[in-house]
């Protein structure tokens, strides 16, 4: 049944009237949607031939909710309506209760004569008694991917692309009320569903999760017949499982370079750069990967298995080579890798013909390698280039490399010693391995004023050393060192 609230008071000057009528036109589920409307007319007493302008201000109050606005221009004799809503929606308390504040103020700051003056009025308002609504008692959680029960991975803990997780929710219902459904939401999003109180959820079609310190934020809902609803908050611990990936741009099949007047060897190399998530953690430590390759020219053939070696998340191969690619035919291929719980990544590409090493035509001769007296005369295709998060190379047929990098960090130079303040900066990896180091030079880009004082350790063939940093004062700094390696890449 609807219920209605009307509130009056005349302005401090008693010649017009303010009428407040708040309406509850409807429940829906633990809410009533409400309507207000509020309005100004005259006293009749003599003075409804009074009008003014603007410049009077009022507040109406519904609940939380609150509608502000300025009485405009009025000419003291008719009923005008001020302000109006509908719709304004008023949850309940769990026990299907609700009682709320209703009232409004005007503040007459015109400083006028023949104005409304000040008026104000405030009441409760006692809304209609609903179903109450379920309350959840006890939540519980099980893991029930294979996979990761076999791994001791917690019930409670989410692994993340791979949990497929059960929801067991224990509620109390109220006025003969039975569960209608079960909802899992994420950031707002349905992610499970269920006509029961058991909901599972796969979040290998939930997507990356937004972390706060390792943990993630769920939403479980209960619906009942009568329209009842409770939402409450869980947080889970999450392990970041990462899905295998490959670097498009780090990742080739090429030629070898070939002997003689042919390319005659009919075979390539397989370049491969990846991440397989190896990660610490129980996880990590059962994981496997495995890198695969096909190469056709007509029929596409099974996978063929490359070993490799991970180092912490990152898988490497260099110069694998493949045989029985004739130098004559353009080929396919592909590079895939996964790893133990069946996720992938694959790429695609093609190996272009071989080249002769000389092409002759009436009036000159077209060189794609020449010799002087024994030595390789250098060629566009003969030097090999690239780069990864370490720097960038380069390899000259002869077996000299080259790598530069630049490395970015900041460095606390907090030890004192003979009037200075020093701090060590490790330089990280070379982008490629040295058979040999020949040598080795640090510069500064952007040092903050400080100087590179010595070597803490010394570079060798993968790395490039730690350096010592000395300033005046003592702080952190933003460093910035330009690294230059020569050597033998063979």
């Amino acid at each position: 049944m609807a219920l209605n609230k009307i509130l009056t008071a005349n302005g401090s000057r008693n010649h017009h009237r303010f009428t407040l009528s708040v309406n509850e036109d409807s429940t829906s589920g633990n809410s009533s949607l409400l309507s207000f409307t509020f309005t100004l007319s005259p006293v009749v007493s003599g003075y409804d031939w009074y009008g003014w302008g603007g410049r009077i201000s009022y507040s109406v109050t519904i609940g939380d909710n609150t509608y502000s606005g300025t009485i405009p221009s009025y000419d003291g004799r008719s009923t005008v309506t001020l302000n109006s809503a509908t719709n304004i929606e008023i949850p309940h308390e769990s026990d299907g209760t609700k009682t709320i504040n209703v009232g409004f103020s005007v503040n007459d700051g015109a400083g006028q004569s023949y104005t409304c003056g000040n008026a104000s009025a405030s009441d409760t308002f006692t809304l209609s008694a609903l179903h109450k609504a379920p309350v959840i008692t006890n939540l519980a959680i099980a893991e029930t991917n294979a996979q990761l029960t076999a791994l001791s991975l917690a019930n409670n803990v989410i692994a993340q692309y791979l949990s497929v997780k059960q929801f067991t929710i224990t509620a109390t219902l109220y006025d003969s009320a039975t569960i209608t459904t079960c909802n899992v939401y994420y950031n707002n999003a349905l992610i499970g569903t269920a006509n029961s109180n058991v909901v599972s959820v796969n979040f290998a079609n939930v997507g990356e999760l937004n972390l706060v310190n390792n943990q993630v934020g769920l939403t479980i809902q209960v619906v009942d017949s009568k329209g009842g609803i409770i939402s409450q908050n869980y947080t889970y611990s999450v392990i970041k499982y990462t899905k295998p990936t490959i670097e498009a741009t780090s990742t080739t099949i090429k030629r070898k370079t070939g002997s003689g007047t042919n390319l005659t060897d009919n075979k390539a190399n397989l370049n491969f750069v990846g991440t397989c998530y190896l990660a610490n953690d129980v996880i990590g430590n059962n994981n496997t990967q495995q890198v695969q390759y096909k190469v056709w020219n007509s029929t596409e053939p099974s996978y063929t298995n490359v070993s490799s070696t991970a180092s912490g998340n990152n898988i490497t191969i260099t110069n694998y080579e493949i045989s029985n690619v004739l130098y004559t035919s353009v080929y396919n291929y592909k590079i895939k890798i996964y790893d133990t719980f069946g996720n992938y990544d694959e790429k695609t590409g093609t190996i272009p013909t071989g080249k002769v090493v000389w092409s002759e035509y009436p009036d000159h001769v077209n060189f794609d390698r020449a010799t002087i007296k024994g030595k390789d005369v250098l060629t566009e295709d003969s030097i090999e280039n690239g780069s990864n998060e370490n720097g960038k190379w380069v390899k000259f047929p002869d077996g000299l490399l080259i790598c530069t990098k630049r490395v970015i960090t900041s460095v606390a130079m907090t030890t004192y010693w003979s009037g200075l303040y020093e701090g060590s900066m490790n330089l990280g990896n070379w982008p490629y391995t040295f058979t040999s180091l020949d040598s080795f030079q640090v510069s500064n880009s952007s040092i903050a004023g400080a100087i590179i004082e010595c070597m803490a350790t010394e570079p060798s063939t993968t790395s490039c050393g730690t350096i010592i940093l000395c300033r005046p004062n003592s702080a952190t700094y933003s460093v910035s060192i330009e690294v230059l390696g020569i050597g033998k890449w063979k």
